[in-house]
């Protein structure tokens, strides 16, 4: 997880459905509108799903589902723009099976993520808050918080240190090595000013590559090793 900065005000549809006193569900009726605001959250959130950071993009038929934080069965912020997040369908595979909800839901539970694990149950950790910034991405793949309570919601409710992406964490920061390696040279080469670079270049990108908490971590880390 990555704090998501969102652009201000969110898409006009919610707060005219807010003034009319409509609900989240009314979306439904305007498919259109329902697709600006999904559009909206993946731009802000670099096309990763906001929890487990794997790529999701309806152009790659990748199924993407918007959350609510506070559930929205609540109906007391259902409609309000800081309480919506782009993720993905929470299942082993974005294609194929997780083609949409009811498929996904479909997938052994031991295998769901993010929203899809989680269903309606509260959690306190929030991409939108700070409560994500104290987050460790350890060499053995995992992501540990400090915090006890924000560790249960990794674990527990969104299964964030499932097997399939405690593995692909341990990939992504092999192959960022290996891409560093072809551009920088050896370790021994890489200067702090280097990775600065490579690494506000990533960051100004409009699409994040997959796992881009992690890239963000290990790169600041490398970088401050080399400022000492």
């Amino acid at each position: 997880m990555r704090r998501i900065h969102k652009r201000k005000p969110g898409p006009m549809k919610l707060v005219e459905l807010q003034r009319q006193g409509k609900r989240f569900a009314n979306l439904d009726d305007e498919p259109t509108d329902k697709h600006h605001v999904r559009q909206a959250l993946l731009e802000d959130q670099r096309f990763l799903c906001c929890y487990c950071m794997r790529s999701i993009d309806p152009d790659k038929h990748q199924h993407v589902r918007i959350e609510h934080h506070q559930s929205q069965s609540t109906g007391e912020r259902d409609l309000a723009w800081d309480n919506l997040l782009a993720v993905c369908s929470g299942a082993r595979k974005l294609r194929g099976r997780a083609k949409d909800d009811a498929s996904a839901r479909k997938v052994p539970r031991s295998e769901q993520t993010c929203d899809n694990h989680k269903r309606d149950e509260p959690i306190t950790i929030n991409p939108l808050t700070t409560s994500v910034d104290a987050i460790r991405y350890l060499n053995d793949g995992r992501i540990e918080h400090p915090v006890a309570e924000l560790q249960e919601d990794i674990d527990e409710r969104l299964n964030l240190n499932v097997g399939f992406l405690v593995d692909a964490r341990i990939a992504a920061r092999e192959e960022l090595i290996e891409r560093l390696r072809r551009e920088l040279g050896t370790e021994k080469t890489w200067t702090a000013t280097a990775l600065e670079r490579y690494l506000q270049v990533r960051r100004e990108s409009p699409r994040f590559p997959q796992y881009f908490g992690l890239i963000e971590a290990s790169l600041v880390r490398w970088i401050a090793r080399r400022r000492r």
